[in-house]
Order: structure tokens, then C-alpha cells, then sequence
């Protein structure tokens, strides 16, 4: 980091020095998970297990995580919060039940991901397998399969990726297919876990690619400057002023 730095003037009369220092914006998420009954026992301990996991790769201080659940309808367990504790929480208390409404997780998911301002919005979603519910209602898998590409593209025009994690699918079968088509027109990523113990590699994963997204659209923060007396071999040294996250400034150096 610049700001911390020692600059040397090697002679009289140096030209000023001057460097942009960032700090990210954020990342909004929501965690969408499946607890349908196929997910029992082990497959959802994981799931869990692995969603705490991506909890640990955020930053409380810029990042924001939801979390919505989906069997035979969708919920709404947590809007966005810096609260990880809590969420954690809400993590553990998932339980198995029922049927697959893929379309009602991401619908309540783009919900609460409007509400935020972040500088990238993501969803994250897992299912192990077809949906075969409408935003509630009894559908045929692919009438749901359907349901739940609209609502992607809704998301999509909300400026929202999705990635999916498909867990113990057939390769190439309808069930991954659907996540497939859910993370492409979003823009965003499908990733195949076989068994439950892969999950929370792709979690972390997931949680790198989305951070790396925001490091390449910080804004620029701080502003600090000084003189130091002419001379060869004088020496300037400063510290970052606190900035508001998201304001604009200038580190700048001037050693004469």
C-alpha cells in the first residue's frame, strides 16, 4: 500500500508522487438453497456445513449475505445482513422437506437482492434435483424447468448472475441442464459437486470469483499530502487519512 510507504527524494527538486488507493464497494448475496426431501441426511449437513464456509470468505464490513430455502414453495430465512452470526444460525436450521420450487427460490431470492447496493448482486444456488413445482404450484418438470428460466431472466435484468451447483446429478441430464440454462442466462457459473463432500471447495470457489469481480471496480479513497525540505536523500512518510467507504479523494506525495 502506497499510503504507508517511504518515498526518497534522491535529489533537490523531485517531481511529485502520486498513487490511487481503493477499497471495494461490496457484494451483495444470496444463498439459495434446496432442502426438498431428496436432500436428507448427509447431502444437507454438507450443504450447510459448506454455505457456513462462504460465510467465512466474506467481509462483514463490505459484504451482505441473504439466505432463502426452497421445497415445495420458497422462503425467505434472512434478508441481507452483516450479521454472519445470525445468519449462521439460520443456516443451521435448515431442515429437509418435500418437493423442488427452484423458480420460487430465485424469485424470492432477486426479492431480496433488490434492496441492496451492492456493486455486485449474486445469487448462489444448490439443488440435487428437477423441479417440479411454479412458484408453489404443481407443475410438470418441464413446465417448472420453464418457470424457473423466467425467472432468470428476470434476475438477469435486474442485473443479477446466478451460479448453480448441481449435487449428485446425472451428468448431461435434464435436472443439470436446468441449472446449466439458470447460471447462462444470467451470466454467471454452473459447477458439478458428484457427493456432498465437494461442496464447500465450490462454495469457496464461488465466493473468490465474486470478490475478484469487485476488486476491479473500486472506487478511490483518501487524501493525504506533504513537503518535506529539499535535499538529497530526505525522506517523506505519511498515513491514510479514514475515509467513508465509497468516496472519492487522492494519495498524493509532493517532496521537493
Amino acid at each position: 500500500n502506497p499510503g504507508f510507504e517511504k518515498v526518497e527524494c534522491i535529489e533537490a527538486g523531485c517531481k511529485p508522487e502520486s498513487w490511487d488507493v481503493t477499497i471495494p464497494l461490496g457484494s451483495d448475496v444470496v444463498l439459495v438453497i434446496d432442502i426438498s426431501g431428496s436432500m436428507r441426511g448427509q447431502k444437507l449437513s454438507d450443504a450447510k456445513a459448506a454455505a457456513q464456509t462462504f460465510l467465512d470468505q466474506m467481509n462483514p464490513d463490505y459484504d451482505r449475505v441473504g439466505l432463502v430455502n426452497f421445497s415445495a414453495q420458497a422462503f425467505i430465512m434472512s434478508g441481507l445482513t452483516s450479521d454472519f452470526d445470525s445468519l449462521d444460525s439460520f443456516i443451521d436450521s435448515l431442515s429437509a422437506t418435500w418437493t423442488t420450487d427452484i423458480a420460487g427460490g430465485i424469485k424470492n431470492a432477486t426479492s431480496v437482492l433488490s434492496s441492496g447496493d451492492g456493486e455486485v448482486k449474486v445469487q448462489v444456488l444448490l439443488s440435487d434435483g428437477e423441479p417440479n413445482r411454479c412458484l408453489a404450484k404443481t407443475s410438470s418438470t418441464a413446465e417448472a424447468a420453464h418457470c424457473a428460466m423466467l425467472q432468470a431472466a428476470t434476475a438477469k435484468d435486474a442485473g443479477i448472475k446466478i451460479y448453480t451447483i448441481g449435487l449428485d446429478m446425472a451428468l448431461g441430464g435434464a435436472a443439470e441442464r436446468t441449472l446449466m440454462n439458470i447460471s447462462s442466462i444470467t451470466g454467471g457459473k454452473y459447477y458439478s459437486a458428484p457427493t456432498s463432500s465437494q461442496l464447500a471447495e465450490i462454495y469457496v470457489n464461488i465466493s473468490r470469483e465474486i470478490t475478484n469481480g469487485v476488486s476491479q471496480a473500486y472506487d478511490v479513497y483518501g487524501s493525504y499530502s506533504m513537503m518535506s525540505e529539499a535535499g538529497k536523500g530526505n525522506k517523506a512518510e505519511s498515513s491514510l487519512i479514514e475515509a467513508t467507504q465509497g468516496s472519492s479523494y487522492r494519495l498524493e506525495f509532493y517532496i521537493n
